[in-house]
């Protein structure tokens, strides 16, 4: 069972990241009491009973960093109980590492999920037993990992009261002829914005030097067992001239408000998220 884990916090550091989970937006971060022991953050596309993503170690000596999305298989999972609610911790790995989850690494977690919150008053947190991938993948399933996210980052470039887009071409499988904003799936290892920066070079051929991340859409496509979340920002500033690359449009092109209502886009919800920023200042 493969899944998407979003990194939060990184291994060696006290530093704990708290982020605006279905966003994957960082909000703010604290100090804790211990240096996390492996990488963590949550499951996307799950929810545990206290509302949030599912917490996950990355169980790996590679370096990750706060805000990868890296892929990964499952290999255990961790008992535990906070505050008297029920909060496991899912155990994974990285799918081109092996990782046995013996008695150093569950002697590890054991005294970090002990000590972590020691600083403050009242926590109680006690850990459980240590169990196998099954009970991982059983738990996933109960807390709605049943679907596969993609993640995907895309830019709506704007400039002088106009928006870039291009034309999807007619081979691509879902909306051929459509016009759609740059950008594609996150790949495994990438941030949100690693990821935007890559597809805007790739398909528009520049380099993009501001954003700020503006909206997130969740789509479930027929007949695929996936729920694809495209997170959107809005690119003002770049290096280079647009251009067409590659084969995944076969025309760009830019459009004030007006016209961008004439076009058939790719999401209805396109339109609610650009038009207001269609006033914004910049360079075309």
């Amino acid at each position: 069972m493969r899944i998407r884990v979003f990194v939060q916090n990184e291994a060696g550091s006290t530093t704990k990241h708290l982020h605006d989970e279905p966003a994957l937006s960082w909000q703010r971060a604290m100090e804790v009491s211990r240096a996390y022991p492996f990488p963590y953050g949550f499951v996307i596309g799950s929810r545990a009973d206290d509302g949030g993503g599912v917490d996950c170690f990355v169980l790996t000596t590679r370096p990750l960093r706060t805000g990868q999305i890296v892929e990964c298989e499952v290999a255990g999972l961790m008992e535990q109980i906070e505050d008297g609610q029920v909060d496991h911790t899912v155990l994974v790995r990285l799918p081109e590492e092996v990782w046995d989850v013996g008695p150093r690494t569950e002697a590890a977690l054991t005294e970090f999920v002990r000590h972590v919150f020691d600083d403050v008053p009242g926590k109680q947190i006690e850990v459980g037993r240590f169990l196998g991938a099954s009970d991982a993948r059983g738990h996933l399933l109960v807390h709605g990992s049943t679907l596969t996210r993609h993640v995907t980052a895309g830019a709506i470039v704007v400039s002088g009261g106009r928006v870039l887009l291009g034309r999807r071409s007619p081979h691509r499988r879902h909306g051929p002829g459509t016009w759609d904003v740059f950008g594609g799936h996150v790949e495994s290892g990438e941030t949100l914005e690693e990821a935007l920066v890559r597809e805007l070079q790739e398909e528009a051929g520049i380099v993009a030097t501001g954003w700020t991340q503006v909206g997130v859409l969740n789509e479930s496509r027929r007949g695929l067992a996936k729920l694809r979340q495209h997170h959107l920002f809005v690119v003002t500033a770049w290096t280079g001239e647009p251009a067409m690359h590659g084969d995944e449009h076969d025309a760009i092109g830019w459009f004030t408000h007006d016209e961008l209502q004439a076009l058939t886009l790719t999401s209805s919800d396109y339109l609610a998220l650009i038009a207001p920023r269609l006033d914004a200042s910049g360079q075309p």
